[in-house]
């Protein structure tokens, strides 16, 4: 799906089997040079982060999600 939001479940399943689920709680555009959110405090919180660029190519999209 083309159209994530904020609010969106994303669902992770590991080697064993187990599926852990993340909530999508902020999507941001950067520059292709923004490295800032490689060493973002996440106070413990298992998180993931999907970069991709946009449609143009010219910046970097984040999605940005804790666990459930």
């Amino acid at each position: 799906n083309k159209n994530i939001v904020v609010g969106d479940k994303i669902y992770i399943t590991d080697e064993s089997g187990t599926k852990v689920t993340y909530i999508v709680y902020s999507i941001v555009t950067t520059s292709p040079e923004d490295s800032s959110y490689f060493e973002r405090d996440t106070n413990g919180a298992r998180e993931i982060t999907l970069d991709t660029c946009t449609d143009d190519t010219q910046s970097r999209l984040l999605i940005l999600a804790k666990e459930e």
